[in-house]
């Protein structure tokens, strides 16, 4: 049997994907006593990138580096996959996460995009105090919105403002700042990985760690810390805010090129 600590406090609405380290998201939400009323989960397929960065990339960066950008995927896999999913198997017990959720049994949204009609209805419907974000998938304005404190809680497997976007521990790793590994939440806003700090913290390199475990171990420090926040929002204790003296502007990276990822395995020993 699972534990949990008993529900009370702010309604909680968690937006998050549909892999297990988001279901992780909405364990750890329940088992830290978190008053989860619904998920909503966003439906992306994909094949090693997601559909929505395909067609963003594809207009932003153009065909020929998006083409590049899966090749370093296919790379990175053919090297990594296999020891890759012993770590995932380690760090994420599905049957766990199941368990609590089946527990839980609350209402379930599916949607293809957070800001379809039908999906802010039923958000509304809902009448969330907070948000807590746990998804590659764009939260507009309409959605940030719609709780009624006005709290949206996001996170980040990465250090902002510096390292922001996708796979942030590989750039840090690449960059020569391995010391710049690590996670953040913060409030959501319009920015990509923007918005002010909650908290913030490293995480160390660990042997047989590439730059995907990296930010699964992060996941789950960022999990456990907007579980926290909240429970000590229902307690009374405000919500630190600490707004960023400035956001670099060469600090929102993507996903790693081929030539990109075969520079980083040149460059370094540290993570795979």
């Amino acid at each position: 049997m699972i534990e949990t600590q008993p529900c009370a406090g702010n309604r909680v609405v968690a937006l998050v994907g549909s892999q297990i380290w988001h279901r992780n998201t909405c364990a750890t939400l329940i088992q830290a006593g978190v008053n989860l009323v619904g998920i909503c989960r966003v439906r992306q397929k994909s094949f090693g990138l997601p559909i929505s960065y395909l067609r963003w990339a594809v207009r932003k960066q153009g065909l020929f580096r998006v083409i590049d950008q899966i090749a370093g995927r296919i790379a990175y896999l053919a090297l990594n996959k296999k020891k890759d999913q012993v770590i995932l198997n380690r760090l994420f017990d599905g049957e766990k996460i199941d368990s609590v959720l089946n527990a839980w049994n609350g209402p379930l949204h599916v949607t293809s995009d957070y800001s379809a009609p039908e999906t802010v209805e039923w958000l509304r419907a809902l009448q969330p105090d907070i948000l807590v974000v746990h998804t590659s998938a764009w939260v507009g304005k309409r959605v940030r919105a719609i709780p009624a404190k006005g709290i949206v809680i996001g996170g980040h497997p990465g250090i902002t403002p510096y390292y922001r976007g996708a796979h942030s521990a590989f750039w840090a790793i690449h960059n020569n700042h391995p010391d710049d590994v690590g996670w953040s939440v913060f409030w959501l806003d319009e920015g990509v990985d923007t918005g002010d700090l909650i908290t913030q913290e490293r995480i160390a390199i660990e042997p047989g760690d590439s730059y995907f475990t990296l930010g699964w171990k992060s996941m789950i420090c960022i999990a456990e810390a907007q579980a926290r926040v909240i429970r000590e929002f229902d307690s009374g204790r405000p919500i630190r805010r600490v707004p960023h003296d400035t956001i670099p502007p060469d600090s929102n990276f993507g996903v790693p090129t081929l030539r990109e990822y075969l520079r980083y395995r040149r460059r370094q020993k540290l993570c795979r």
